[in-house]
C-alpha cells in the first residue's frame, strides 16, 4: 500500500469508528458511495479536487456550496478536516478504503476475477455465488477480462490465486513435462 493509501486508509477507519459510534454506518456508507460516483463519473469535479493548483480552501468553499450539504455531518466534518489538512485530493482514495474498510466489517472479502472474455451480468452473478459456497466466504468481485487466458478464468483474493484458464492449465502441464 502507498503512503497516499494508507492515509486514505486511516482517515476511513476513522470515519467508520465515528458512524459506528454514531449509528450511522449505513448513511454514511450511502454518502460515501455517492460522494465517489460523483467523484468518478465527472471528470471537472474529480479533477477540481485533484488539481494542486488549486488551494484546498478555495475547494473546500465550493464543496460547502455545493456538494457538503447534502451530506450527513460526519462525511461533511471528514472533507472539512481533510481540507484543512491539505488532504482533500485524497477524497477519491477514501471513499474507496472506506468501502474495503466496510467490507472488512461485513467480512465481505475484496477479489478479482479475470476471464478469457466478457461475462453476462447472469454469469458474473452465477460464478460469484459458485466461488462462495466453493471458499465458504462472501466476496465482492471486479470482473475484467484479458482474451490471452484463452478459456477459463483466474480468480485473486488474499493471497490466493484459483487458477482455472486454459493458460494456466496449459502452464502446469509444461512445468510438468519439463521435471
Amino acid at each position: 500500500m502507498n503512503a497516499k493509501s494508507e492515509i486514505a486508509a486511516r482517515y476511513a477507519e476513522a470515519l467508520m469508528e465515528s458512524a459506528e459510534e454514531a449509528g450511522r454506518v449505513e448513511d454514511i456508507s450511502r454518502d460515501i458511495r455517492c460522494l465517489l460516483e460523483i467523484l468518478e463519473s465527472d471528470a471537472s469535479i474529480g479533477g477540481f479536487i485533484r488539481s494542486r493548483t488549486i488551494a484546498d480552501a478555495r475547494k473546500l468553499e465550493v464543496l460547502e456550496n455545493s456538494l457538503i450539504p447534502s451530506f450527513d455531518t460526519l462525511v461533511g466534518n471528514l472533507i472539512r478536516l481533510m481540507a484543512r489538512n491539505g488532504r482533500i485530493a485524497l477524497l477519491a482514495e477514501l471513499c474507496s478504503e472506506f468501502s474495503v474498510v466496510l467490507d472488512g466489517r461485513r467480512k465481505i472479502t475484496q477479489a478479482r476475477l479475470v476471464s478469457a472474455c466478457g461475462l453476462s451480468n447472469a454469469d458474473m452473478d452465477e460464478l460469484g455465488r459458485r466461488l462462495e459456497a466453493r471458499f465458504n466466504r462472501k466476496f465482492r468481485i471486479k470482473f475484467s477480462s484479458v482474451p490471452d487466458l484463452i478459456a477459463g478464468f483466474k480468480f485473486y483474493f488474499d493471497d490466493v490465486l484459483f487458477d482455472c484458464s486454459a493458460s494456466g492449465r496449459m502452464e502446469a502441464l509444461r512445468r510438468s513435462l519439463a521435471t
